[in-house]
């Protein structure tokens, strides 16, 4: 899969308050993402969440994304084979991934799905 072609439709909607980074979560771990002034996205690391090593991982994205101010807001992109028929998030994968990310000291500030589902344009946005 490219990485640069999933990314378009993330960035068309983007309000301007938005955090600077994302998390990408796929079947192979976690991608930290960081948005550019051009409204363009760039990986900036990924990390494999193998069992034993997840915290420490998760620790150095957090690390990377909060720049030192000890804050880590992001958006949390979710594939979208993992939600089911529809738009919508189902609740469930919303409390599950928002409470993995605040254990590991991420602040989501908005949930989307990596991909517009058929028959939308762009992604719908869900705020925590």
């Amino acid at each position: 899969m490219n990485d640069q072609a999933d990314r378009t439709d993330l960035r068309n909607d983007r309000p301007a308050d938005a955090p600077r980074f994302a998390l990408d979560f796929s079947a192979d771990g976690v991608g930290l993402y960081r948005n550019d002034a051009d409204a363009d996205w760039t990986e900036v690391a990924r990390a494999a969440l193998a069992l034993g090593q997840v915290g420490q991982e998760m620790a150095r994205l957090r690390g990377l994304a909060s720049s030192g101010t000890g804050d880590a807001p992001v958006e949390v992109w979710l594939p979208d084979t993992q939600s089911g028929q529809g738009a919508e998030i189902p609740q469930t994968l919303l409390d599950e991934a928002g409470e993995f990310l605040t254990r590991h000291g991420f602040t989501p500030t908005r949930y989307r799905f990596r991909e517009a589902p058929e028959g939308l344009t762009a992604a719908p946005v869900t705020l925590p």
